[in-house]
């Protein structure tokens, strides 16, 4: 069986993650929760600490990353990527999954493909398309290290700024197609 490690597990889809698969689902063996702030379940663990205190792992959920702030905050999605394929070198696993954003692609209302082209209409996408080609950089220094998979995932229910909006009370509008049908 497949033991994960799950970095950013306090974060807003990773706190999703942790109440869905709150029993590892049958792919896994265990999951391994990490997170920089310890909480019930899961384990404080940062880059720069030693690696020695983590389980080994077959597979790293690399969800941690930064969302808001300056260009210099932002460019910490880079260095977050190439730890996380760091520390599968180091605890051996094989496969790294890395979430990335759809923020990557221009703004539009047609639907994307995964080949479209790429053109961030602002700077938090810019920075997880310079995480994906730091991780791509990291891939071809490392030929025999493991595979990794760049999710762009797009609004997450429950982990978007919709739900956020929600959560603070302030008023919300949704936008609604000509045919009664919102996004």
């Amino acid at each position: 069986m497949t033991r994960a490690l799950v970095l950013g597990s306090t974060g807003r889809l990773g706190r999703i993650m942790r109440r869905v698969w709150a029993t590892p689902p049958d792919a896994f063996s265990a999951l391994h929760w990490i997170a920089r702030k310890p909480e019930p379940g899961v384990t404080a663990w940062q880059p720069g600490d030693p690696t020695g205190a983590l389980p080994r792992a077959d597979v790293i959920i690399a969800l941690w990353g930064v969302t808001a702030g300056d260009e210099e905050a932002l460019a910490l999605n880079s260095t977050l990527a190439t730890t996380a394929m760091d520390l599968a070198l180091d605890l051996g696993a094989s496969r790294v999954l890395h979430c990335s954003s759809a923020a990557g692609y221009p703004g539009t209302t047609a639907p994307l493909e995964e080949t479209d082209d790429t053109d961030p209409p602002r700077p938090y996408g810019a920075a997880k398309l310079a995480m994906e080609e730091s991780v791509q950089a990291w891939v071809r220094d490392h030929p025999n290290g493991p595979m990794t998979c760049l999710m762009r995932l797009a609004n997450v229910a429950g982990a978007d700024s919709l739900f956020a909006s929600l959560d603070r009370g302030g008023p919300v509008t949704l936008d609604q197609f000509a045919d009664d049908h919102g996004p």
